[in-house]
């Protein structure tokens, strides 16, 4: 299998992980994930599919484990990834996570016990998102521009994700360009995923 999702943009690990991208850039700036997480791409940062489900943990345990606490759990989680035969396939989120690795972390000193793959699980099903919306849309030179289009068409997404954003309901957007519902939200994911340049986007959070 060819992982090309392996290290993605940081709007792509936002919306995997639910956040917004201040908080994944976060995980690199104050150096929460190890370095092995990061890459870089024409000057751009990239992360590891996996650091979206390391981020929703960090910031999900915050009101009961110190940043330290969770920064060493994060570092013998990624151990135990870059070193598994699976590997590749964990660090892009695909395949069936919970093969090949222990997702369990203890510590008895602390008496603490925790089930990290329920993050790994949930990031798992946005990066399915993710995928669906790129199987959904194609971007390409001589295609209306350069614009995002749904695949097979020559209909450009923000003419949809526009008329969604005047309040249009979305049965009449759907009757009236003619698609289905998983590209209608094809297009919102796609748009949060790949935000139009200067215009960062709102959140990570699932669209509707």
């Amino acid at each position: 299998m060819n992982f090309t999702h392996q290290f993605v943009p940081c709007a792509e690990a936002a919306f995997i992980a639910g956040l917004t991208q201040q908080q994944i850039n976060r995980m690199a700036d104050e150096h929460l994930v190890p370095e092995s997480l990061l890459a870089q791409e024409n000057g751009t940062r990239r992360f590891a599919r996996i650091t979206a489900a390391f981020a929703s943990f960090f910031f999900a345990s915050d009101s009961f484990l110190i940043a330290a606490a969770r920064k060493r759990i994060l570092s013998e989680l990624t151990t135990r990834v870059t070193g598994s035969k699976s590997s590749e396939a964990l660090l892009s989120l695909h395949g069936e996570m919970r093969r090949d690795i222990d997702w369990t972390f203890t510590d008895g000193d602390a008496g603490l016990k925790l089930d990290f793959s329920q993050f790994v699980i949930k990031a798992v099903d946005r990066a399915k998102e993710v995928d669906a919306a790129d199987a959904l849309i194609e971007k390409r030179d001589g295609l209306m521009g350069g614009k995002p289009c749904f695949k097979g068409t020559r209909l450009p997404i923000e003419m949809v994700t526009a008329s969604l954003d005047k309040g249009i309901p979305e049965e009449r957007v759907l009757d009236e360009y003619s698609l289905t519902k998983a590209q209608l939200h094809a297009a919102r994911v796609y748009t949060q995923v790949h935000p139009r340049r200067g215009r960062p986007a709102k959140s990570g959070q699932t669209a509707q």
